[in-house]
């Protein structure tokens, strides 16, 4: 967990670094091009290795003392990962003139796109290489790999562009470069593990096996796709590069928020998955109790600062990024939403109702892409960022309910009331600070009174004794 907290400081903090690079080195326009090429080609490696990543994740542990077959399910993800990702970007490359007409019209997209496709193989065989890592147990050597190698190379390889001054579209080069380096790394220390080594034999039934996994779960994720960041997509179609770089940076900051969910996330599901195997769902109702108090009461204290400073920190990109306040204030609220969901999904999934997670994030994938679609016209950059907070409440309603109607579980009790209490006056004091003081020194001393604030009186209104026994459990399991 440790390690895992230190990786994900360092991978947010590179990429705050990066869009602070390249924001304050390119016009508006530019980054919005690359913004815009990023987004479609994140989305596109969902499905660009053909779910193999994700199957070498699965099969891992089923074959831990089978090394044969661990072998050829490494092999068929390699093979998987450079043969699809290869037609794919090409086929980026080759069409890059009709996507750029359909959504940017820019000829300036267009080269970044093509450029970027050749990012699509490296970060595909890549992907297989970490997911072995992760999926054998070697978890510290994941972090490292996912989490600090990829981000750290990708602001130095850009910072070395800058200082040869190269424009967008060398910048973008440079990325690519970062991302075969990447690999390279990757699959070097997955081979280093005697048990990690691929074998490319042929198997009817074990190719059979492999995709029935692979491919659902990259359509799933499509639909992940759909309902969190369609809305960038479609500004670039509605409105051009320049709302999509100024809404970019909004959603990068509000981004921060998703680190307590992620961290709780990474010991969640192990501890709640082995409650539910024993059917102990007492003590599931109470550890999800416990983790949506949390959850909720770090994002809305990392919100408050974000939010409260918001001006200040949008200006460090650009004075031309502070047009995002509005957007930032209402991603800051979807985070809010989805913390207090925080579990539900992994609940839902460890019961055996993954199809009602499908369904849920195609069915408000296409209610987010049919809000887009009405309120951008409208509203412009807020009409994108409301849609997606709609369809954050609605996604997130629904995991509720539909987890107290399968499961009888609910996350919320009146213990929640007190972390509450707690925000609030943290809130009051961040705010008397951005009366007096301004710029960095403000978000920094507001942040740390808030946090001081916040321990103080959640101390003094007593810490439910839950809290430390859950968590001394979860210590005790890692």
């Amino acid at each position: 967990m440790g390690l895992f907290a230190v990786g994900k400081g360092i991978s947010t903090a590179m990429g705050f670094l990066l869009n602070l690079l390249l924001t304050r080195s390119t016009t508006t326009a530019a980054y919005g091009a690359y913004a815009y090429a990023w987004t479609l080609i994140t989305i596109i490696e969902v499905f660009a290795d053909l779910g193999s990543s994700k199957s070498v994740l699965r099969y891992m542990p089923d074959f831990k003392e089978d090394s044969e077959n661990r072998s050829y399910i490494l092999g068929l993800g390699y093979v998987t990962g450079v043969s699809t990702s290869l037609v794919i970007a090409l086929g980026i490359y080759i069409s890059a003139p009709v996507i750029s007409s359909l959504t940017l019209n820019s000829s300036l997209f267009e080269d970044v796109l093509r450029v970027f496709a050749l990012v699509l193989p490296f970060n595909s065989v890549g992907n297989v290489a970490r997911e072995s890592l992760r999926g054998s147990g070697h978890i510290d050597e994941h972090i490292i790999a996912r989490q600090v190698i990829p981000p750290v190379l990708r602001v130095l390889t850009v910072g070395i562009g800058l200082v040869v001054g190269y424009s967008i579209i060398g910048l973008v080069a440079t990325l690519v470069v970062a991302a075969a380096i990447a690999m390279v790394v990757a699959v070097a220390i997955a081979t280093s593990h005697d048990l990690l080594q691929p074998s490319f034999t042929i198997s009817r039934t074990g190719v059979n096996k492999f995709y029935r996994t692979a491919v659902p779960l990259a359509f799933r994720d499509i639909g992940t796709f759909l309902y969190s960041r369609v809305d960038v997509l479609m500004l670039g179609i509605l409105l051009g590069a320049n709302a999509v770089g100024i809404y970019n940076v909004p959603v990068l900051l509000a981004g921060v928020l998703s680190l307590p969910l992620t961290g709780i996330n990474q010991l969640f599901p192990a501890v709640a998955g082995e409650l539910f195997a024993n059917d102990d769902r007492q003590t599931l109702q109470i550890l999800h109790h416990v983790i949506v108090r949390w959850s909720f009461s770090t994002t809305v204290l990392i919100g408050a600062v974000i939010g409260i400073f918001r001006t200040d920190i949008l200006a460090l990109f650009g004075v031309k990024y502070v047009a995002g306040g509005t957007v930032l204030m209402l991603f800051i609220l979807a985070y809010l939403i989805d913390s207090i969901a925080a579990g539900s999904a992994y609940v839902l999934m460890m019961s055996d109702h993954q199809w009602i997670l499908f369904v849920n994030q195609w069915t408000f994938g296409i209610v987010n892409v049919t809000l887009n679609y009405v309120l951008i016209p409208r509203f412009g950059i807020q009409g994108a960022a409301i849609a997606t907070v709609i369809s954050y409440i609605l996604m997130n309603m629904a995991r509720i309910i539909e987890l107290w109607y399968y499961e009888g579980i609910f996350p919320y009790s009146i213990t929640l009331a007190k972390p509450i209490l707690a925000n609030i006056g943290a809130l009051i004091a961040i705010r008397s600070t951005a009366a007096f003081l301004e710029g960095l020194t403000a978000i920094a001393t507001g942040g740390i009174v808030g946090i001081i604030v916040f321990g103080v009186l959640l101390y003094g209104l007593g810490i439910e004794q839950q809290d430390r026994e859950i968590f001394a459990q979860i210590r005790g399991a890692f």
